[in-house]
């Protein structure tokens, strides 16, 4: 019998977590997904997408999640390959950042065409939760 893990108002981040169970050997599946592809905005009324393991492995599947949400296969990752290209926060060093929706940028671009104001084009621009700071990403 399957027993659901978790849930997730987006698909893909259940997806996520199911290869990762998968690759450890759980078996695991994802519930309702394909109705929050097709409908997005029921996601929370049908309670998300859920990944379901079989019961008798519930457990590992908890301990493969706590080790997810730790960042304990992040570092291990990072001990195989390297710098991992995280953007951090140049005044305090987070990694609790938040970057403005594309759509607002390319709303404010059209409008500034529309209207013949001169448009300039920014990088990314970040702001750290943490501190406050804001920055350009100068590599984009």
């Amino acid at each position: 019998m399957l027993t659901t893990l978790t849930s997730f108002r987006d698909p893909w981040q259940a997806h996520l977590l199911r290869t990762r169970l998968q690759a450890e050997g759980i078996p695991a599946s994802v519930a309702y997904d394909q109705h929050i592809w097709v409908n997005w905005h029921i996601s929370n009324a049908i309670g998300g997408a859920k990944v379901q393991v079989p019961s008798d492995e519930i457990e590992h599947a908890h301990d493969v999640m706590e080790r997810c949400a730790s960042g304990q296969y992040k570092a291990e990752l990072a001990a195989l390959y390297g710098d991992l290209d995280d953007v951090t926060c140049p005044n305090c060093g987070s990694e609790n950042l938040r970057r403005p929706p594309a759509a607002k940028q390319i709303i404010l671009g059209i409008s500034c065409v529309l209207l013949g104001w001169p448009v300039r084009m920014y990088g990314p621009r970040y702001h750290c939760k943490t501190c406050g700071t804001q920055w350009d990403d100068p590599e984009h």
